[in-house]
């Protein structure tokens, strides 16, 4: 797990353990949330020590850019685990382990099957960042990160989540930001 990795520890009893599965209330009792992570997503309570607010009682819901209405027609009973980079919410059905990011498109955009997978992939991906400033300081800004760097991350991630390349968020990200678009 990469250095940088930081995980915010949650009290047990601050657990709604009807809404997460068994693997997923595990990790969180465990380890906790992940803390702010590269590409600017962050993980566990928001305003008001909210923690794991269903989509329609979330206090940061009108900093997303979306038809909310639509949005919590399809989604208003998910439950909202983050942020991710333009505000959308990372959210999660009740009693299932996958995480998703909600794009502007109201699709459910999967981040990883689980929290422990999505923390390995989070790390996999700040590996990448970490060598690519270490090449260059500006690399993820300039959008300089080299081909080699993120195929290496897209090899990993594959391993973690067993998951289609093409179809993965992360690997849009990471080739986002790389020279060879």
């Amino acid at each position: 797990m990469n250095t940088g990795i930081e995980f915010q520890k949650v009290e047990s009893s601050t657990l709604n353990e009807a809404v997460l599965s068994a693997e997923n209330h595990k990790f969180l009792i465990e380890f906790g949330f992940l803390g702010w992570v590269s590409p600017h997503l962050y993980f566990g309570d928001f305003e008001n020590d909210q923690l794991l607010p269903y989509l329609e009682n979330w206090s940061w819901i009108n900093d997303w850019n979306v038809d909310k209405n639509l949005a919590l027609e399809k989604y208003g009973k998910t439950i909202v685990v983050g942020s991710g980079p333009d505000n959308e919410p990372l959210v999660m059905r009740i009693g299932e382990s996958p995480i998703y990011l909600i794009s502007k498109d109201l699709e459910l955009l999967l981040l990883g099957s689980n929290f422990e997978k999505l923390a390995l992939i989070a790390s996999a991906f700040l590996d990448m960042v970490d060598d690519a400033l270490e090449v260059h300081p500006d690399a993820v800004q300039e959008c300089l990160i080299p081909l080699e760097l993120v195929n290496k991350f897209i090899a990993t991630s594959e391993k973690i989540q067993r998951q289609d390349k093409s179809n993965s968020l992360w690997v849009h990200w990471a080739n986002e930001h790389s020279k060879n678009l």
